[in-house]
Formats: C-alpha cells, sequence, structure tokens
C-alpha cells in the first residue's frame, strides 16, 4: 500500500510539473533556439522539464535511498555541464547569424562555425562522460533502462508538446 501511495504522488507531481511546462513552452515565443532575450519563463520551464526528468528517472531506475543520492550527485553535475554548453551554443548561433545578416567575411563566418562545432563537440564528450559514469553507478538492467529513456525522453516530450498544441489552436 505504501509502494502504491508513493507511485501515486510521484505521478501526481510528475502531471502538475509537465501540465506547468506545456503551458510555459505553449506560450508564442517560447523554448530553446536562437531567440534573442530568453525570459525567466524560459528558465523556469527549463527547470521544472529537469526536474521531471529526474523524477521519472528515479521511478524507473527503482534505486534505493543510497543509490540514488549518488545517480543525482553525478546526474546533475553532468546535466549542468551539458546545459552551460548548450547555451554557449545558443550564444554562438546568434553571432552567426548576426554575421550572416551583415554579409561577414568568410573568415569570420568560418571561425563561428568552427566555435559552435567546438563547443557541440563538448557536448557530445560530456554526454559520453555521463554514459560511462552512469555505468559504473547502475546495475546493467538499469544501465539499459537509463539508456533508453534518455533516448525517448526529448522525442516524447516534444510530441506531447505539439499535440497540446495543435489541441489548442483547433
Amino acid at each position: 500500500m505504501q509502494i502504491l501511495t508513493h507511485k501515486l504522488s510521484g505521478l501526481l507531481i510528475l502531471i502538475i510539473m509537465l501540465t506547468t511546462a506545456f503551458e510555459t513552452l505553449a506560450q508564442p515565443g517560447q523554448g530553446r533556439g536562437m531567440q534573442r532575450g530568453r525570459g525567466m519563463r524560459d528558465a523556469d520551464m527549463q527547470k521544472k522539464i529537469r526536474e521531471v526528468k529526474k523524477i521519472k528517472l528515479l521511478e524507473i531506475l527503482n534505486m534505493d535511498e543510497e543509490s540514488s543520492d549518488k545517480f543525482l550527485a553525478k546526474y546533475t553535475f553532468y546535466d549542468k555541464k551539458k546545459d552551460g554548453e548548450k547555451n554557449k551554443v545558443d550564444e554562438l548561433s546568434i553571432k552567426l547569424q548576426d554575421a550572416i545578416d551583415n554579409k561577414s567575411s568568410e573568415k569570420i563566418l568560418s571561425e563561428r562555425i568552427s566555435a559552435i562545432v567546438a563547443v557541440r563537440d563538448n557536448v557530445y564528450r560530456l554526454h559520453r562522460e555521463m554514459s560511462a559514469e552512469m555505468k559504473t553507478i547502475l546495475s546493467t538492467e538499469q544501465y539499459a533502462k537509463f539508456i533508453v529513456f534518455e533516448h525517448r525522453f526529448m522525442k516524447r516530450l516534444f510530441k506531447m508538446m505539439n499535440n497540446r498544441r495543435r489541441k489548442r489552436h483547433n
């Protein structure tokens, strides 16, 4: 009975957080991308999505408290690093778009492209490091669930957001 109550409360929290995140994303001009001046709502939405993702991961991985703490510490560490690098890509993309709009020289365009590629490589490197670290913390079955979840989470999230937008506009 206690396990069922715990799962239901976790599900309720997940539903509330996703609903709030979807409402934020459904607003015009929201979401990650090459937008200037992303507002506080976008940052709040990204934070909520990260929280929901962690809650869902912990449910799927079914870990004890000690393992959960260790997992979350490493996961959060890499998640923050990757997010910082992704923000750099956003900023560099804006600079690249400015260079394109201003008809900058090929040299400047090439330099800005190289900068973006280098930061993207850092994101991929961090992702590989995180996966290797998770493999040392999780059992083989948990690691398999982690890999599948990581692959599917954003796809499912965007699919649900698009479905909500379509329903809202109809």
